[in-house]
């Protein structure tokens, strides 16, 4: 990247970009589309972000939002399982990605302009109907990944996790996003589905 050489325009690579003119559409189901058109990319990004993260979790529903994220990939309408879900999206551009936060929980597809519309259905029909199948074996997987952020006696070892549960020891704030173990435990496929009717 080169420096601007005037207010929203930058130099990538020795070619003149235009700035980014977001544009937004509010649908009749509630959400918000915003398209912002890139003619220099060559490829798409597909985001989709969920009004829901740790923080609008109940004391013991810690990593419920977390939680939520892994299972909307394991299966759907249309594409009953993990491996069904990973075909669909591979062959119309990259592996979907997600990520939660205290506020919001982001979907993300990576794919080729021409295939558009189709990640759009899938990513769609991903957070509208999931099935919530292999729940044991996602707490698994959840759990394992929440032990890279304690020592071997279970203890918080992150700086960030311990500064968070310091400043704010009795609010969602001061909890991990991923969870605590104990809490993950005890996540039901109705606690799922009660989060995913509430928030999505």
């Amino acid at each position: 990247l080169g420096l601007p050489r005037r207010p929203g325009a930058w130099i990538l690579r020795g070619m003149r970009t235009p700035s980014i003119e977001p544009r937004r559409r509010h649908l009749g189901n509630g959400l918000t589309a915003l398209a912002v058109h890139r003619p220099y990319a060559v490829t798409a990004v597909v985001h989709v972000d969920v009004r829901v993260g740790s923080r609008f979790e109940g004391t013991r529903e810690g990593g419920l939002s977390h939680f939520l994220e892994h299972m909307v990939f394991r299966g759907c309408d249309g594409y009953p399982s993990p491996t069904a879900v990973d075909e669909a999206a591979e062959r119309i551009g990259a592996a979907l990605d997600a990520n939660t936060g205290r506020d919001s929980t982001r979907y993300q597809h990576i794919v080729d302009p021409s295939h558009l519309a189709d990640s759009l259905a899938l990513v769609a029909r991903l957070l509208s109907t999931p099935l919530f199948l292999g729940i044991d074996n996602e707490r698994e997987v959840i759990i394992e990944e929440s032990l890279d952020e304690v020592d071997d006696r279970g203890n918080l070892i992150g700086a960030e996790a311990l500064s968070r549960a310091l400043v704010w020891p009795e609010s969602a704030l001061g909890r991990r996003i991923i969870g605590d173990p104990r809490d993950l435990r005890r996540l039901t496929v109705d606690d799922l589905r009660r989060h995913h009717g509430r928030f999505y």
